[in-house]
């Protein structure tokens, strides 16, 4: 790893739970607590003769979903574990949204795995599920939630930067830093050394992953966490593993 500044720890930022889109928000919690506009138009005021609705009540007290002045972080930890069991390796991955949020994922991963590839897998089932779920989900509330008739606001309103949280610092070293000096030689990177990387699969595939995200409006940043703080996510993969 290189010399970068150590990243303040998850206990010290303002990180909240909402149940209703079983989603953890990084916002502080004034912004989080939203105070109910008694005028809703305040927020949101239609054009005279629009057919665009006024903003809802309940759309206000959803300050993650609607106030665009309000910066948007979703945040989710993972990790992964490679083991040996009865003369074979087996690996799970977990990844952890928030206390009982529907989109917790665990896994059993067959095949042999190294402790870096396993690490990158949770990963990408971090990112494939935020696209594939969560973005979806999202969607669904915001227009439920919001006026019917601005689509380009709804589009606005959607978009939000991921923080994607481990204790492996390999994980993050990599996609921060390596993957930049590394050449890509047909479907192998070679690093500085001149050495093809192992895991070069598995680094094609999250980056496929991230151009989607990006298409989609989702910017991810990757966040390395002491191994006391990323408990959750380490639950969940020794679960998979029972």
């Amino acid at each position: 790893m290189g010399d970068f500044p150590r990243p303040a720890t998850p206990d010290t930022l303002p990180l909240n739970y909402c149940e209703e889109c079983g989603l953890t928000w990084l916002e502080s919690k004034a912004d989080f607590k939203a105070e109910i506009c008694p005028n809703p138009e305040a927020y949101f005021k239609p054009e005279p003769g629009s057919k665009v609705e006024p903003i809802s009540q309940e759309a206000l007290s959803l300050t993650h979903v609607y106030r665009p002045s309000i910066p948007r972080s979703v945040v989710v930890f993972f990790s992964g574990i490679s083991i040996q069991q009865q003369q074979s390796t087996v690996g799970s991955v977990g990844v952890y949204f928030g206390p009982d949020s529907p989109y917790n994922f665990s896994q059993r991963q067959g095949g042999a795995w190294s402790h870096r590839a396993i690490d990158l897998k949770a990963a990408l089932e971090a990112l494939r599920k935020v696209r594939q779920s969560v973005d979806a989900e999202r969607q669904t509330l915001i227009c439920n939630s919001m006026p019917k008739g601005d689509k380009d606001s709804w589009g606005n309103i959607k978009r939000f930067r991921l923080v994607a949280a481990t204790d492996s610092s390999c994980v993050v070293d990599w996609l921060c830093r390596e993957l930049k000096t590394w050449t890509l030689v047909g479907s192998t990177y070679v690093n500085t050394k001149g050495e093809p990387v192992k895991e070069s699969r598995g680094l094609l595939v999250i980056k496929e992953e991230l151009e989607a995200l990006a298409k989609a409006g989702i910017q991810v940043v990757w966040y390395h966490v002491p191994r006391e703080h990323n408990q959750n996510a380490h639950k969940l993969m020794r679960e998979a593993l029972q």
